[in-house]
């Protein structure tokens, strides 16, 4: 089970169609319409695994393949009810979501190389950072930095995860 990591994503483009393109993505999975993996194989084992389970098991190296040009092991797209989607306009969209370990950032990079203006912040608290990502420039911070600025938790637009973690850091003796 993964620690999840909160993405808030603003894309913009001066092509309505880029934005369109970009909502059909969401609605199957962001990372493999932008970065598409290839064709992980996998032995019969793992694919009696599947069968028994009735899911889906990684290939050989897909994990890792995905981590390394992702940034994140899992795709995200639409069908997670618990992620939201704000339409703005014909050239921008708003998303939250939820990905496993850390941020995409490597689709915001490639966002960005595609002519998205391209606005996200990130928060994982179980690895204790946080950070943004504006137009290729990233900046990445450890929570309790974070903590002691008010100006940078309205910045990352993550006052509320950090109302949340001043909660459990004070319910937890141990932490």
């Amino acid at each position: 089970m993964p620690n999840w990591c909160t993405n808030k994503l603003t894309v913009k483009h001066a092509d309505s169609a880029a934005i369109s393109e970009f909502l059909e993505a969401y609605k199957t999975g962001v990372c493999e319409h932008y970065i598409p993996s290839p064709e992980f194989p996998k032995d019969e084992e793992t694919l009696r695994h599947e069968k028994e389970a009735n899911c889906l098991f990684a290939g050989e190296g897909e994990i890792e393949w995905k981590h390394q040009n992702w940034g994140t092991k899992w795709d995200f797209d639409g069908s997670d009810k618990s992620n939201k989607c704000e339409v703005k306009s014909d050239h921008e969209v708003r998303l939250e979501f939820y990905t496993a370990w850390a941020p995409p950032i490597q689709l915001f990079r490639q966002l960005y190389l595609l002519g998205f203006d391209v606005k996200a912040s990130y928060y994982e608290l179980g690895c204790d950072f946080c950070g943004r990502f504006v137009n290729y420039v990233e900046a990445n911070y450890d929570l309790e930095e974070v903590a002691e600025d008010p100006n940078l938790i309205e910045a990352l637009d993550l006052v509320a995860e950090f109302n949340e973690w001043r909660e459990m850091m004070a319910d937890c003796e141990d932490c």
